[in-house]
């Protein structure tokens, strides 16, 4: 199936393979009598392999699909359990891997084999580094203070108050099990198909069991199987390239008709100019088109700016009849 997927990326190729099965074809037809002057003909002709952007797209998710269940299940038969292949990805798919059951267990896994003291150590380092990234003189002796007394030091007293209460937060070292538990949460459910009783308290209880040890297994070989399916899908990064570089084209055009329509239908000079001005301002775009309410009648923007531009089209901001903001609005 992968093999067909990337025929069909590779359509202009795919058809120039059948030029001569062509050529054949309208000689078959003709009299061989014609070869030349068809021969000729083909010659100069430019044949144009056709597939939309959105196309692309859905072939490449496709393509991503079978690549994400291939090495799952290669993972999966190293050591075999009693899990599916959704329990560890969404959607049978590695794209987004922020998401995936996977990276959530791994997450907690990480967190949970260093124990209480060494969640608070971790989760200290992390904050130190978070604060001194900002205030280089912030130090370990300053968490400490600040964690027993829940006082700033006189040294940090000319910064502002909402930053000193931000750090008053981050130095609770209380955070460090709120953020464990946190993340037992994620992947409870996983737990749960186990052993529907678990909790936060009996989870080590749980750790030598066979499914969940396998479940370990594949989580700590996350990164491995991230790390080729990326490889694997680089082999389509031009045409990943090609769908992104339309979708942005398309917003881009979408985010100048709505301008230009603005202008177009505005009441009043000053309304167009501001329009105009902001198509000289890309960046701006979005921002002005429908923050400037004035000199258009709800006539016609319903007339011009929703139903011109498609009905059911991507619009930002105001929707004339429900008022919407934000959302692409179906009518």
């Amino acid at each position: 199936m992968l093999e067909e997927y990337e025929k069909q990326l590779n359509c202009q190729e795919h058809l120039n393979k059948y030029f001569d099965l062509l050529v054949e074809s309208f000689v078959d037809y003709y009299g061989e009598n014609k070869r030349d002057e068809i021969t000729q003909k083909f010659k100069k002709a430019m044949l144009i392999a056709y597939r939309s952007p959105n196309i692309v797209g859905q072939i490449l998710i496709n393509i991503s699909k079978i690549i994400t269940k291939e090495i799952i299940e290669k993972k999966m038969s190293e050591i075999p359990a009693n899990w599916e292949i959704t329990d560890l990805i969404q959607n049978n798919n590695l794209s987004n891997t922020n998401i995936l059951p996977l990276k959530y267990f791994k997450d907690f896994y990480d967190i949970y084999k260093l124990g209480v003291d060494g969640r608070k150590e971790k989760y200290k380092n992390d904050v130190l580094a978070l604060i001194q990234s900002s205030l280089p003189s912030f130090n370990k002796d300053d968490f400490e203070e600040i964690s027993k007394t829940h006082t700033i030091p006189h040294r940090f007293n000319n910064i502002p108050k909402n930053i000193k209460n931000i750090i008053l937060y981050w130095c609770d070292l209380n955070n460090a099990e709120k953020q464990y538990l946190e993340k037992f949460s994620k992947v409870k459910y996983i737990f749960e198909k186990v052993n529907p009783n678990v909790t936060i308290e009996n989870v080590s209880e749980m750790m030598n069991n066979d499914d969940i040890k396998a479940f370990i297994f594949y989580s700590e070989s996350f990164q491995e199987m991230v790390k080729e399916y990326e490889s694997r899908m680089e082999k389509y990064s031009l045409y990943k390239k090609e769908k992104e570089d339309f979708d942005l084209l398309k917003l881009k055009i979408n985010d100048e008709q709505t301008i230009l329509y603005i202008a177009h239908c505005a009441d009043d000079n000053e309304a167009r100019r501001s329009a105009v001005h902001a198509l000289k301002k890309p960046n701006q775009l979005l921002e002005f088109a429908f923050s400037q309410d004035y000199g258009i009648s709800d006539d016609r923007r319903r007339e011009r700016l929703y139903n011109d531009i498609g009905g059911n089209g991507r619009l930002y901001g105001h929707h004339p009849e429900s008022g919407k903001c934000g959302d692409q609005v179906q009518e």
